[in-house]
Formats: C-alpha cells, sequence, structure tokens
C-alpha cells in the first residue's frame, strides 16, 4: 500500500517541477518583411490561435506587426479597444497602436525594445461585454 502512495506522490513532485517552465510555442517564425504579417484564428472565445506563436523580429527590422483575424463570416469577431495589449514589462519601442472594433489590429516595431514582448490579444464578438484573450510573444533581436 506504500508504494502506490509514494509513486503518486514522485509523479506529482515531477508535474510540479514542469509546470514552473515556460511552455515553448507551437509555431514560430522570423519576420525580415514589413509588414510581418500574424494570422489570429478563432472558432469561439475558448479556442484563439496565433500563427505564429513566437515571432522574431531582426535586428534592425523596423516594421509594422499587422494581426489579422479568420474566422466564419456569421462570427462578427473584432478586436477590442486594447486589441494587442502588451503586458508587463513589454512594447518599449513600439508605437501607433490601432485596429478597434476591427478585423486586422497594427502596432509598428521601431526594434528599440530588445528581448521577449509577452502580449494579449483581446476580441470581442458582443460589442465588449465579453472579452476573449490569448498571450503569445514577439522577440526583438
Amino acid at each position: 500500500m506504500k508504494l502506490p502512495l509514494a509513486l503518486l506522490a514522485l509523479t506529482f513532485a515531477a508535474s510540479c517541477a514542469t509546470a514552473d517552465k515556460p511552455m515553448e510555442p507551437r509555431t514560430r517564425a522570423t519576420c525580415n518583411s514589413n509588414p510581418c504579417l500574424v494570422k489570429v484564428t478563432v472558432r469561439d472565445c475558448r479556442d484563439i490561435r496565433v500563427e505564429p506563436e513566437r515571432l522574431d523580429i531582426p535586428a534592425g527590422n523596423r516594421n509594422n506587426i499587422v494581426w489579422e483575424l479568420h474566422q466564419l463570416p456569421t462570427m462578427g469577431f473584432v478586436f477590442t479597444r486594447n486589441g494587442v495589449e502588451f503586458k508587463h514589462g513589454g512594447g518599449g519601442g513600439f508605437s501607433s497602436p490601432g485596429g478597434h472594433n476591427s478585423i486586422r489590429y497594427v502596432w509598428h516595431n521601431n526594434n528599440s525594445g530588445k528581448g521577449e514582448h509577452r502580449y494579449n490579444v483581446n476580441l470581442t464578438q458582443d460589442m465588449g461585454r465579453t472579452i476573449c484573450t490569448l498571450d503569445p510573444t514577439i522577440f526583438n533581436h
């Protein structure tokens, strides 16, 4: 009886140890062009995906990053006022956001804030009463 309990405790401890590590993005791309495009696919509020999940921007590449919604025509999702919102400590070197109430959202990337910039994609389908959020990454080199 003690052996299965010990095995369960060991399995739980191992899962907790890996839970602190950030997950690797499923998709990753490097953008050398202007604009850089990020495809946002939405099926419902709990099923939002971006392609790529991590966007790498080479040093010196100053560009616009455009997030574009892909959905069934009858769904009606749009970006909120803060449609692409940088998290605490991120977003340095980004300016001129735009795309509220639209299927396209744009930020200009001056590429002056080096490193990882985590952000949220915020969408609504019902005039802002419900906000749907996903959190991918941009990495300036």
